[in-house]
């Protein structure tokens, strides 16, 4: 669907971890981050440089691997991070929100800490970038948000090069975070709407869904007549 992103592939816990190594740096290079394929708030998440040898790669993909069996590996990406949140309406068409810059205080990356500590991060909404770049993030962001099949609401990480105008997103968040300090219901609220009104909107778009169908019971045929 054109969603730019990070190259990156995706290695299992029953491959050899020395044959991962190799493939990660033969595809991807070095300088990589390392992530269960499907977690979230950054836990089991390490980057690396291109000055890390052999063991670092390994005792990351051993961190990701103990959260999950398939691990992505991205080609580390540089710049500004920013994340766009995307609320579907009514009629079902995905809305990009107000996009936000991240800055983190308590590590020089968006990390668990940073995510969730008091006065750990400092979250710009809207973003402070000219508004042809603010389009561009929110074009992606609903793009990516369509590419994974997400439903009702999702937010879409991404890289932000703010001289070039380059965007490069990183991962989509199907269920995205809803503490005091999550960026979700803070894009809602510089959106003007508030955390009770999402709560209400989504919970009233699921009771309305169409039940999932259960398949007839199929009755197991008889067993065959026994011999006398």
């Amino acid at each position: 669907m054109g969603v730019p992103h990070a190259p990156g592939i995706v290695v299992e816990v029953s491959q050899a971890l020395r044959a991962s190594v190799e493939k990660i740096w033969s595809v991807l290079g070095k300088s990589v981050v390392i992530k269960p394929a499907s977690g979230g708030s950054s836990i089991g998440v390490s980057r690396l440089s291109e000055a890390d040898e052999a063991p670092a790669l390994e005792a990351a993909l051993m961190a990701a691997f103990l959260i999950e069996s398939r691990v992505l590996a991205e080609r580390r990406e540089f710049g500004l991070e920013v994340t766009c949140a995307v609320l579907e309406d009514e009629a079902g068409e995905p809305q990009p929100l107000p996009p936000t810059q991240i800055l983190s205080k308590a590590a020089d990356w968006y990390n668990f800490l940073a995510r969730y500590g008091k006065g750990a991060s400092e979250h710009l909404c809207p973003a402070p970038f000219s508004a042809a770049l603010l389009k561009e993030i929110q074009r992606c962001a609903v793009l990516a948000h369509q590419a994974v099949g997400a439903r009702d609401l999702s937010r879409v990480d991404v890289i932000v090069d703010p001289e070039l105008e380059k965007v490069m997103v990183l991962e989509v968040n199907t269920l995205p975070g809803m503490t005091p300090t999550s960026l979700f219901p803070e894009a809602c609220a510089v959106s003007g709407l508030s955390f009770e009104a999402l709560c209400d909107r989504l919970v009233r778009r699921a009771y309305a869904r169409p039940r999932v169908l259960q398949p007839a019971e199929v009755p197991m045929p008889a067993p065959p007549d026994q011999p006398e």
